[in-house]
C-alpha cells in the first residue's frame, strides 16, 4: 500500500531516513528534518498486510489480538521525497518560475529491498507530478544505474574543485588582518551581507544560465545552516580597495564590490566546492587555494509530462532552414515513447515561435513522422546535453538536414546550474 503524506506528516519518517542513510552524521539529518522535511511531499509504501502480520507473529510469539493492534502502527518499508523548489527556465528572452520537485530520499528498508518498491513509488510519484503538469522533475544520485531504468538521464556536470586548505585559512587571515595579498579579500558570509549576495548571485544566474533555482533571502539563510552542519560556510570574494586598475577605481567610491562566492564543506578529511560562482574565470589559477578538477555528471532529470516541457521551447531569433524561414514557426512532428507515463506516448505536433509553442497530440495515425525519440533522449536534447543527431531518429529521405536544421533552430536549456544536495 502506497500512502502520500504532505508537510509535518513527512518528519515520522525520520526513522527510517536514519537507518538507510546511515551515513549522514546526527547534525545533517537533524538540519534536513528541522528545515526542509516538513516542507515536503512524500510517497510511502507500508509492506503486504498479511505479510507484517506472519513477521510480527513469528517475531513475537503474542497473540493475535496484539498482532492486529500493532499492525496500526506498521512501520513503513519503503519511501521517497518530492522537495519543491522554484526553478528559473530561460523561455525565450525572459524567465519563467516554475515549481519542480526535487527527488531525494528514496530509500527502503534493507529487509524489503529488491521487491520492486522503488519502482512502485517511482510511478506513484511521476504520475502525481503529470497529473500537475510539471514538466519535468531531477535528482543527484548514488548511481546513474539506478535510475537509467526510469529513463533519468545527467543533465548538469559541476565543475570541480581541488581545496587547499591551508592555503584557503591563510588567505583568510591575510584578509581579515587588512592586508590581503591578493587583488581581492575573502571572508565568511555574514547573515547582514545576504542582500548583497543575493544581488550578485542572481544578477550573475541571469546573465549566464538557462535553469537554476530561484533565490531569495530564506533560501540563503537555509543554506546557512546546511552548510554549518558540514563544518562549512559561504565564503565572498571582493576587490580588494588596494587594486590598482581602471575598472575598480571605478568601483572604489561605491565600496568593495562582490566578484564571486563559493560553498565550501569539510566533513572529516573531505573537502569539498558545493557551488561557486565566480566574475574571473581565471580566478582559480589566481586564488592560490582552489585548483579545477574536471567536471563531473551529478544531476539527472526526466521529463514528466511532454506537452508541459515542449511548450516552454522558443525559436532562435534567426535561422537558416529552408522550411523554417525568420517569419515562421518551426513545424515538427515528433513521435515520442515513453515506457512509465502512457499520457506522453504518441505524435506530438509542435509549432514553436519566438513567443510561444503550440504543443498538440496529432490523433492522425497516418500523419507524416518528422523524427522519433524516446523520453530520455528527448530530455537529453532539451536540456542541451547531447545533439540532436544523436536523440532522434529521423527517416533517411531528402528531408532528413532540414529537420536537423529545424531541431537545430530551436533554444533549449543547455545552460544548468543546480547544486543543491537535498
Amino acid at each position: 500500500m502506497i500512502k502520500e503524506i504532505i508537510g509535518e506528516e513527512c518528519l515520522a519518517l525520520r526513522t527510517l531516513w536514519e537507518r538507510v542513510f546511515s551515513e549522514d552524521s546526527h547534525e545533517f539529518t537533524g538540519y534536513y528534518f528541522e528545515e526542509k522535511a516538513g516542507r515536503n511531499r512524500a510517497f510511502v509504501l507500508y509492506p503486504d498486510t498479511g505479510e507484517a502480520e506472519k513477521e510480527r507473529y513469528s517475531d513475537t510469539g503474542d497473540t493475535e489480538e496484539l498482532i492486529t493492534a500493532d499492525l496500526k502502527r506498521e512501520a513503513p518499508a519503503a519511501m521517497l521525497h518530492l522537495s519543491p523548489y522554484v526553478m528559473e527556465l530561460r523561455v525565450g528572452d525572459t524567465f519563467a518560475s516554475l515549481e519542480i520537485n526535487y527527488i531525494v530520499g528514496v530509500a527502503t528498508e534493507a529487509k524489503y529491498r529488491h521487491r520492486g518498491y522503488m519502482r512502485e513509488l517511482l510511478k506513484a510519484s511521476m504520475d502525481y507530478m503529470y497529473a500537475g503538469n510539471q514538466p519535468f522533475a531531477f535528482l543527484m544520485p548514488a548511481s546513474p544505474k539506478i535510475y537509467e531504468p526510469f529513463q533519468f538521464v545527467y543533465i548538469y556536470d559541476k565543475k570541480k574543485y581541488k581545496v587547499k586548505v591551508l592555503a584557503l585559512q591563510e588567505t583568510i587571515r591575510n584578509s581579515s588582518s587588512g592586508h590581503p595579498r591578493r587583488p581581492w579579500e575573502t571572508a565568511v558570509l555574514q547573515r547582514e551581507e545576504i542582500p548583497q549576495l543575493l544581488h550578485y548571485a542572481s544578477s550573475r544566474l541571469k546573465e549566464s544560465y538557462d535553469v537554476f533555482i530561484r533565490r531569495d533571502e530564506a533560501y540563503y539563510d537555509t543554506l546557512i545552516k546546511e552548510l554549518e552542519v558540514q563544518n562549512g560556510a559561504i565564503f565572498l570574494l571582493r576587490e580588494s580597495e588596494k587594486r590598482e586598475s581602471c575598472r575598480l577605481r571605478e568601483t572604489e567610491t561605491q565600496g568593495e564590490k562582490i566578484t564571486g562566492y563559493f560553498l565550501y564543506t569539510q566533513e572529516g578529511q573531505k573537502t569539498d566546492i558545493q557551488e561557486a560562482l565566480f566574475d574571473d574565470d581565471y580566478f582559480c589559477q589566481q586564488s592560490g587555494f582552489l585548483e579545477e578538477a574536471g567536471d563531473k555528471p551529478i544531476i539527472m532529470a526526466r521529463i514528466l509530462n511532454v506537452q508541459a516541457m515542449l511548450s516552454l521551447l522558443r525559436k532562435k531569433t534567426s535561422t537558416a532552414c529552408s522550411e523554417a524561414g525568420d517569419k515562421e514557426d518551426i513545424i515538427l512532428n515528433i513521435r515520442i515513447a515513453d515506457p512509465m507515463l502512457e499520457g506522453n506516448n504518441g505524435i506530438w505536433q509542435c509549432s514553436v515561435g519566438y513567443r510561444e509553442a503550440d504543443i498538440q497530440r496529432n490523433r492522425n495515425v497516418g500523419a507524416e513522422v518528422s523524427c522519433s525519440t524516446t523520453i530520455d533522449s528527448l530530455t537529453s536534447w532539451v536540456f542541451g546535453y547531447r545533439p540532436p543527431e544523436e536523440c532522434f531518429e529521423i527517416p533517411q529521405n531528402e528531408q532528413k538536414g532540414d529537420v536537423l536544421c529545424k531541431l537545430n533552430s530551436i533554444k533549449l536549456f543547455s545552460r544548468v546550474f543546480i547544486n543543491e544536495i537535498v
